[in-house]
C-alpha cells in the first residue's frame, strides 16, 4: 500500500487437478475376504465381560486374568549412548496384543519381584531383522480381574434384551461380527480400487483436500 492509493491484495487459491482418465478395463484388484470364527466370538464375549468386571488387589499374578502395574527399564544404551528413562504401565495379561515373552515371564510372579527379560524390539519395517532388547521389569501392583458370569441378567443387559441366554448371545455376537467383516471387506475393496486407479494417474493433490482427509482420519480414530 502506498500513500494516496487504495489497498492492494494478492489472493491465491487452489483448483481441482486436471487429468485424462486412462482406460481401466481389465484392471484387477484384490477383494479381501474377512471370516468370523468361534475364536472371534469367544474373544468378543470375553471383551464384553471384561467391561463389566471388578478388580481385587492381589500379591501374585496367578493367571492371565490379572492386571499388573509394571515399570520397565531398558538395559541397553541407545545411539546417543544413553539409557532411556524407565516407563510405568498397566498390562492385562489376557490381552491378545501383549508380547508372549512378557506374559510368560510375569505369570506366577509376585508384587515387588524384579525380572530380567529380553523382549523383541518393535519396528514398522517387516524387512528389519528381529532384535531383542534386555529389560529390567519391576512389578509394582497386581489386580485380579473378576469376570461376571454369563447369566440371563448379564445377557439381557449387554444385548439390550435381545438375548436371554448364552446361546442367543453368541448368535447375536456372531451376527454383529459378520456384519463388521462384510463392511471391512467392502471398504478394503474400495480402497484397493482407488489405489489401483491412482497408480495410473499422476497429479498433484491440493493441500486443502489432503488436510481435510487427514482431519477425517484423525476424527475416525478418535471415535474408535
Amino acid at each position: 500500500r502506498h500513500a494516496g492509493e487504495g489497498a492492494h491484495f494478492k489472493i491465491s487459491y487452489e483448483v481441482k487437478p486436471e487429468f485424462d482418465l486412462v482406460d481401466y478395463n481389465g484392471l484387477e484388484v484384490e477383494a479381501p475376504l474377512y471370516s468370523v470364527g468361534d475364536k472371534d466370538v469367544e474373544e468378543r464375549i470375553h471383551y464384553l465381560r471384561f467391561n463389566f468386571s471388578t478388580r481385587e488387589n492381589s500379591q501374585e499374578i496367578s493367571d492371565t486374568e490379572s492386571i499388573a502395574n509394571i515399570t520397565f527399564a531398558e538395559q541397553e544404551a541407545n545411539e546417543a549412548g544413553e539409557l532411556p528413562p524407565p516407563q510405568t504401565t498397566d498390562v492385562y495379561l489376557h490381552d491378545p496384543q501383549i508380547v508372549p515373552e512378557l506374559r510368560d515371564a510375569l505369570l506366577k510372579k509376585k508384587v515387588g519381584d524384579k525380572l530380567k527379560i529380553d523382549l523383541p524390539k518393535t519396528s514398522d519395517d517387516p524387512k528389519v531383522e528381529k532384535k531383542m532388547a534386555p529389560l529390567e521389569v519391576t512389578i509394582n501392583k497386581v489386580e485380579k480381574v473378576i469376570l461376571p458370569e454369563v447369566t440371563e441378567e448379564f445377557c439381557k443387559k449387554i444385548s439390550r434384551d435381545k438375548a436371554t441366554n448364552e446361546l442367543e448371545l453368541r448368535l447375536l455376537v456372531r451376527e454383529e461380527l459378520d456384519e463388521n467383516a462384510k463392511r471391512r471387506g467392502i471398504e478394503a475393496l474400495e480402497s484397493n480400487m482407488v489405489n489401483a486407479l491412482l497408480k495410473k494417474h499422476e497429479f498433484m493433490v491440493p493441500r486443502t483436500i489432503t488436510h481435510a482427509l487427514l482431519d477425517t482420519m484423525i476424527q475416525e480414530l478418535k471415535e474408535e
